[in-house]
């Protein structure tokens, strides 16, 4: 998977389009190698640094393929709910929006995470993205 036609590119994301979903399972080992790190997490709620955590390797699930040299420029963070429905996250990605300044390629990513038909954590990443 090196060649460059293997990557996303600049030109395969459409503003406004979905790109796709993913789901993680929360398994007892996940949550209890998490608990080691942050206590305030429980089965039943997500401390905010494991809601950003499984935010982010739902985005890097979904949006495969990356370039290298890609540079994660921004992320602004919502934290709705911190209690879990079930025992599953479902993460959701959609282009936001992307732009071509100064020759740079911006693309910027809304992300959510949900778990059952609540949604825990909205946000928005905003990369430079290599090609």
């Amino acid at each position: 998977m090196n060649a460059v036609c293997d990557y996303r590119t600049f030109d395969d994301f459409q503003p406004g389009k979905a790109i796709g979903e993913t789901v993680i399972s929360l398994t007892p080992e996940l949550l209890s190698s998490w608990q080691q790190a942050a206590p305030d997490s429980s089965g039943e709620h997500l401390s905010p640094g494991l809601a950003l955590a499984l935010l982010m390797r739902g985005y890097g699930l979904v949006v495969d393929r990356r370039p290298p040299g890609n540079v994660h420029a921004g992320l602004e963070m919502e934290f709705l709910h911190g209690t879990l429905e079930d025992d599953e996250l479902r993460v959701t990605v959609c282009c936001a929006e992307k732009e071509l300044r100064k020759g740079r390629r911006w693309v910027r990513f809304d992300v959510e995470q949900w778990s059952g038909e609540r949604c825990l954590a909205r946000a928005r990443l905003t990369l430079l993205w290599a090609r």
